[in-house]
């Protein structure tokens, strides 16, 4: 049997090749994902005065006002942000 080193170079090659791609693919791909993402509501907060809200602290002061008051400053805020 004879082994050719042409073929072995193609086949090196090919491997290269497919290997190659593969990875640029695979990177177009997740920036295309990254474009289509819906935004992550979660997500800590930027800016330099930017603080996420803390919802234990709220819930254990909402505790204290009657369920209508709670209510109508939720409502307030809803009206105010729109969301």
């Amino acid at each position: 049997m004879i082994i050719s080193m042409r073929r072995i170079s193609q086949l090196a090659r090919l491997v290269v090749y497919v290997a190659l791609f593969s990875f640029i693919g695979f990177k177009c791909l997740t920036i295309v994902q990254e474009m289509f993402a819906p935004t992550d509501k979660y997500r800590t907060p930027a800016g330099r005065d930017a603080v996420k809200v803390d919802a234990t602290r709220h819930q254990a002061q909402a505790g204290e006002q009657p369920f209508w008051e709670e209510a109508k400053e939720r409502l307030g805020v809803f009206y105010l942000i729109g969301e």
